[in-house]
């Protein structure tokens, strides 16, 4: 919306760039986030400069719903995009680094793969004959197509050092391996820039409060980025077991709450706000 005035623009590398250009330097662009969609018009505005926020669209649609636009089409979409911006100013996003996307790209190439081999070994289960061979085939194949984009991933990391210098320190934690790496590496380029309650916030694993009235509902987590919280997760694991201050507080949340999957979350949070003053200090991680 420009002016009141609202007009499309093609999703071509074209036309983004004849639209960036006619924009004033202190312009504020605001964007839904459609992933690989959005990204010719984010180089676009990069180029010229211009900065712009990118919206969850779930949180672009609650609010569309709050202010009363209850039908959707592209020129209502662009209103209620405006007014949010107004509304609450949000923070530019960062610019787009090249490195961090290519191995986005290839981190979850290997996660399609990962999930691929699983679906085949699953279909294992009463599998014989000939079937139970196309899948055991298929799963061998997997298995080197996973080796080959883990080798590519550290192959590229090796291209740029700053990228891989990071891989390396995160990995100098508990609980983080590779794969957590190349996640956060990729995934979370806010890491060391934020202070820890917006870190865990956009890694989705800020409690939230569910307090109504007298009643006091237990605090959860929601939101932000699903395979960065998965990772993180999945690194809390491993991490919990290690001697430390990451393994008292799973043992300390776990007798106050009684369920290991809160005490296990408490240490994805506690975790990624040690990883976050790594990044922030460049340095190893201390116990």
């Amino acid at each position: 919306k420009r002016a009141g005035k609202a007009w499309r623009v093609a999703n071509t590398h074209a036309s983004a760039a004849g639209f960036a250009s006619t924009l004033a330097p202190d312009c504020h662009v605001i964007l839904e986030a459609t992933g690989r969609y959005d990204q010719l018009l984010r180089k676009a505005l990069d180029a010229a400069g211009i900065a712009y926020s990118r919206i969850n669209p779930t949180k672009a649609r609650r609010f569309a719903e709050a202010a009363g636009y209850h039908a959707k089409t592209d020129r209502l979409d662009a209103q209620m995009l405006s007014e949010y911006g107004q509304r609450f100013e949000p923070e530019a996003a960062l610019p787009i680094d090249e490195a961090r996307e290519t191995l986005t790209g290839l981190r979850l190439r290997r996660d399609q793969l990962v999930e691929a081999r699983a679906c085949e070994k699953g279909r294992r289960d009463g599998a014989t004959g000939v079937t139970l061979t196309s899948l055991d085939d298929h799963i061998a194949f997997l298995d080197a197509a996973i080796v080959a984009i883990e080798d590519e991933i550290k192959a590229f990391l090796k291209t740029y050092p700053t990228l891989g210098d990071d891989h390396k320190r995160l990995q100098s934690a508990p609980g983080v391996g590779p794969v957590t790496a190349d996640v956060l590496v990729a995934g979370l380029p806010e890491l060391g820039h934020c202070n820890s309650a917006q870190i865990a916030a956009l890694a989705g694993l800020a409690p939230m409060n569910r307090d109504s009235g007298i009643r006091r509902g237990k605090r959860s987590i929601r939101g932000g980025r699903r395979r960065v919280r998965r990772a993180l997760y999945m690194a809390a694991l491993h991490a919990r077991k290690a001697h430390g201050p990451l393994r008292n507080i799973y043992q300390r949340v776990l007798e106050r709450s009684g369920v290991k999957k809160i005490a296990i979350i408490a240490v994805a949070r506690k975790l990624l706000i040690i990883l976050n003053a790594m990044m922030k200090n460049k340095t190893v991680y201390q116990s």
